[in-house]
């Protein structure tokens, strides 16, 4: 049996690689990408000759690294910062952190205390590709929140007409229909309950189109206060064409994400038995 402890970084990784009596049988620093791999699997050919034979101790539970160690089949733990600081001040209370001593502690800890420690269970590609989707789309999600926040601050300033097609029991997709075609308070009094009925629909409103486009059309006819300038009126406008433009590219990527996450669940789904 081997023992490695690997203090992984961002910018590279220090690896210590002992025997069952704690001997040092090799250190070595790799870098992060694939070459990195590729020098760490062969140290590892080179002194165990199957996967079982190898225990490794980093601090990480994911990632590429991570990934490709447990697909490998070796033992991989991933060790709590808070159990490395504990055995670090086990081993000396006044040595300083440092990558290689890291390296070296991470080591004994899985070749000493393993038993105390859990191993990680190499997520499923399916498992992988749910949790990076779904991070994007809480990005996605995330962004459309921060645009709505910024197109609700222009119309404030400029449109309050248009403010109650952003209340919190109002469709965003609603608000969008209206806003790309009439982004300002004029065009938007201009607006006939047909044309905003139609732009509803075009955007994805299936009931209540006539009624809905009634109610709208009287929040932007109701008297307001307005700039006097039509040169920064213009320019509020153009910022509202551009949010209501980003949002709607946005809303488009939340749908696809939202696709791609629901086949990957349904994947999930446990087989009926028979």
């Amino acid at each position: 049996m081997i023992f490695i402890g690997i203090d992984w970084s961002e910018e590279h990784h220090e690896v210590e690689v002992q025997s069952g009596s704690g001997k040092q049988l090799q250190k070595l620093r790799i870098g992060t990408g694939v070459e990195g791999l590729s020098k760490l699997q062969e140290a590892i050919t080179s002194l165990a000759e199957e996967p079982s034979q190898v225990v490794i101790g980093i601090e990480a539970n994911h990632g590429l690294l991570v990934n490709a160690l447990v697909a490998s089949g070796y033992m991989v733990y991933a060790i709590n910062p808070l159990t490395s600081a504990r055995s670090r001040e086990g081993e000396s209370p006044a040595r300083s952190k440092s990558d290689q001593g890291d390296a070296r502690m991470l080591a004994n800890l899985v070749r000493t205390k393993r038993q105390d420690l859990r191993p990680l269970a190499g997520d499923s590609a399916l498992a992988q590709a749910i949790r990076i989707r779904a991070r994007s789309h809480l990005r996605a999600i995330r962004m459309q929140q921060r645009l709505r926040n910024q197109l609700r601050s222009a119309l404030l300033d400029f449109y309050p007409g248009a403010l109650p097609l952003l209340g919190e029991d109002q469709d965003l997709r609603d608000a969008l229909a209206v806003l790309s075609v009439a982004p300002d308070p004029q065009r938007g009094r201009r607006l006939s309950v047909n044309k905003l009925a139609a732009s509803l629909g075009r955007h994805g409103r299936q009931r209540n189109l006539a009624a809905k486009a009634a109610q709208i059309q009287a929040w932007l006819r109701t008297p307001q206060l307005e700039l006097s300038s039509t040169r920064l009126v213009s320019a509020y406008a153009d910022e509202v064409s551009f949010l209501v433009r980003t949002l709607l590219q946005v809303r488009q990527e939340i749908a696809q994400l939202e696709q791609q996450l629901t086949a990957d669940f349904r994947g999930t789904r446990t087989p009926k038995s028979t």
